[in-house]
Formats: C-alpha cells, sequence, structure tokens
C-alpha cells in the first residue's frame, strides 16, 4: 500500500490517498482538455473511498453526464476527476511524489491534439 499525498497552488486544498493498485494514464479527449487547461490530462485512477480530503475541499464542475472535475475555489488548481463508476482520478502535477506511478494506460488517445506528446504505456 502506498500512501500519496498531494495539494493544490495555495494550498488550501489537501488531500491523501491510499493506492493499491494505482495507475497513471493520460487522456487527450476535448472535455478533458478545456476543463483542466492542458493538451494532455495526467491522472491516478483509484476508488473514490480512497481519497481522503484532509483540508478544505475541491469544488466540484459537472463538465459532462459521466465525469466531474474537481478544483480549489481559491487559486483555481485542478485536482481531479471523478468518474460516475466511483473512480477518482488525482492529477498528478498536484502530488507531491508522483515518481512511484508507472503509466499504465492511454485513453482517448485518437482525439488528442497534435501539440500533445507522451510516453508509450508499459
Amino acid at each position: 500500500m502506498t500512501m500519496l499525498q498531494g495539494q493544490c497552488a495555495c494550498g488550501d486544498v489537501r488531500y491523501q490517498a491510499e493506492v493499491d493498485h494505482g495507475r497513471r494514464r493520460y487522456c487527450g479527449c476535448s472535455l478533458c482538455r478545456l476543463a483542466l487547461g492542458e493538451a494532455v490530462v495526467v491522472g491516478v485512477d483509484l476508488p473514490a473511498a480512497a481519497v481522503h480530503w484532509r483540508e478544505g475541499d475541491a469544488v466540484f464542475y459537472g463538465a459532462a453526464s459521466q465525469v466531474r472535475h474537481g478544483f480549489c475555489a481559491n487559486c483555481g488548481s485542478a485536482l481531479c476527476t471523478v468518474r460516475q463508476d466511483g473512480m477518482v482520478s488525482l492529477e498528478v502535477s498536484t502530488l507531491d511524489e508522483s515518481a512511484a506511478i508507472g503509466v499504465r494506460s492511454h485513453i482517448h488517445a485518437t482525439y488528442r491534439t497534435e501539440l500533445a506528446s507522451w510516453p508509450m504505456a508499459q
């Protein structure tokens, strides 16, 4: 079991997550790109029950019926995406330490922009 910790840019929202078999994935869909302002969204997928908000709470925006994006209300940092299937994808950029999580998959790769490049899954 690995304990991940992370926070938004201003520190108002902090979280920790217990990860047994987390997987890093790259998403190139337009909903994630627009909501999070990134050419490629890099997240760690895990069950929602594994994420614990230690300080503050994320504010959620329902971009589509399948997902909700979580942000800090103060600084606007994108923190996570919550899916209807009970999974959460924490944004890797908000993790204090992300080196231990290997790339496992690419989703919506056919929709990625020509500006996006990412390493292949292991």
